[in-house]
């Protein structure tokens, strides 16, 4: 055993399944489930998320819902943006988007489909990690 964690200790323990891919969430709270955004750059909803001198932008909600096993799975995303011209009447827009998911340990990892990766620590009833789209730190709160 102290030679096996040491060869886990040399090769990196990504290495080394036996170790690296346990969940330890606890029993009954893996990441399956919908998740509600709370806060963009810790700034609560709305959000300004963009904003060119020509338009701004608004993040007014977005939700997550994970679906799978414990480890893995797919999941589909919303975002509602109010896009605000300078010279004009503002307009709400949803996205919509869709990809995949795996959990190791407490991390999550998220591909969306034709897309960018983003990453996630998760937790019984939250998640904090960086959205690519909008390219800032988001917290989600699980859905009761």
């Amino acid at each position: 055993m102290k030679h096996a964690l040491l060869a886990c200790a040399l090769l990196g323990l990504t290495a080394c399944s036996e170790f690296s891919s346990r969940v330890i969430l606890p029993p009954g709270q893996e990441p399956i489930g919908t998740w509600d955004l709370l806060t963009v750059n810790g700034e609560e909803l709305p959000a300004t998320v963009a904003d060119d001198g020509t338009e701004t932008r608004e993040l007014l909600s977005a939700t997550l819902v994970l679906s799978g096993s414990a480890t893995t799975g797919t999941l589909a995303g919303e975002k509602e943006i109010r896009i605000i011209p300078r010279d004009g009447d503002p307009t709400t827009v949803t996205e919509t988007r869709s990809g995949a998911w795996t959990l190791v340990g407490v991390n999550i990892g998220v591909e969306w489909d034709g897309s960018c990766q983003e990453g996630y620590t998760v937790s019984s009833n939250s998640m904090i990690g960086d959205d690519c789209d909008i390219e800032s730190a988001v917290i989600y709160r699980r859905r009761n």
